[in-house]
C-alpha cells in the first residue's frame, strides 16, 4: 500500500502518486471534519455496525478508485472476500432494467447530472437497499481508505431515522467537497478522467490489470494545484447555497 505523503511543506524535488494525493487529502478531510464538529459542538451518532448508508450510492471520483484499488492489493485475502460481493452487486443491478438504465444515465453524464436527476437517482438506488459491496457484516471492509462522500456523511440524529428516509436524518454539517477536489486533481496534474463514478464500477474498474498508474508529479506542483482547486469548489459551493 502507497504510503500517506503530506500534501503540504513538501520536500523539493519530491514525486507523489494520485493514489497518494487522495491520501493525503483524506488526512486533509478527517482533520476539517473533527475541526467543524468542534466548532458547532455536534456529536455524531454514527457508530461501528451502523450501516444504513452504505446502501445508498457512493460515488467517486477515478483517484479514490486507485487508491482503494492498492489497498485491496495491499491484501489478497481481502480481494477474495470482495469479489464475490462486487458479483453480486453487479447481478443486482443487470436484472434490475431500472438500475440498469440509471447506472447508463450516469455514466453518460460522466456522475454530474442535473440536480432534480440526481436526487432521483438517488431515491432509486437507495428503495432497492442495495448492500455496498465492500461492506461485511455492518462494517466497511475498506475503512482506512473510505471514499470522501462516506467521510463526510455524518448525523446527528436518530441513527434509526437513517433506515427509514434519506431526509429525516439531520445530517453533521459536512460539505461534499473533497471528491470533486481529488476529481479536479486526477483530471489536471494526472490525465484521469473528469468523473465521478459509482464505487463499485470504479473499483472494479480501477482493479484491471490494463489500467496503468500515471507517472508521479512533482509535490510542490500538486501542493498549488490542490489549494487552488479546493478554493474553486468551496467557491462554487457557496454560489450554489451549500453551506
Amino acid at each position: 500500500m502507497v504510503q500517506p505523503t503530506r500534501t503540504s511543506s513538501p520536500t523539493s524535488g519530491t514525486f507523489i502518486s494520485m493514489a497518494a494525493l487522495v491520501e493525503g487529502l483524506q488526512t486533509d478531510v478527517d482533520h476539517r471534519i473533527a475541526d467543524r464538529l468542534q466548532r458547532l459542538g455536534h456529536v455524531p451518532t454514527c457508530a461501528p455496525g451502523c450501516a444504513a448508508c452504505c446502501r445508498q450510492l457512493v460515488l467517486i471520483s477515478p483517484g479514490e478508485a486507485q487508491a482503494i484499488r492498492d489497498f485491496i492489493r495491499s491484501r489478497q485475502d481481502l480481494w477474495e472476500i470482495l469479489e464475490p460481493r462486487v458479483e453480486r452487486w453487479e447481478q443486482a443491478v443487470n436484472l434490475d432494467s431500472e438500475l440498469t438504465e440509471m447506472l447508463l444515465d450516469l455514466d453518460y453524464c460522466e456522475g454530474f447530472p442535473d440536480p432534480e436527476e440526481g436526487a432521483r437517482m438517488e431515491l432509486l438506488y437507495w428503495e432497492r437497499r442495495l448492500d455496498c459491496p465492500f461492506l461485511v457484516e455492518e462494517r466497511c471492509s475498506i475503512y482506512p481508505v473510505r471514499p470522501f462522500s462516506c467521510r463526510e456523511h455524518l448525523v446527528i440524529s436518530d441513527p434509526r431515522l437513517c433506515s427509514e428516509s434519506l431526509d429525516l436524518p439531520q445530517t453533521a454539517g459536512s460539505r461534499f467537497e473533497y471528491r470533486l477536489v481529488a476529481t479536479f486533481a486526477g483530471e489536471a496534474l494526472f490525465g484521469l478522467q473528469n468523473a465521478i463514478i459509482p464505487l463499485p464500477v470504479a473499483v472494479r474498474s480501477a482493479l484491471s490489470e490494463l489500467v496503468e498508474d500515471p507517472s508521479p508529479i512533482l509535490a510542490e506542483a500538486v501542493d498549488q494545484w490542490v489549494e487552488t482547486a479546493k478554493r474553486k469548489v468551496r467557491i462554487g459551493l457557496a454560489q450554489l447555497g451549500i453551506a
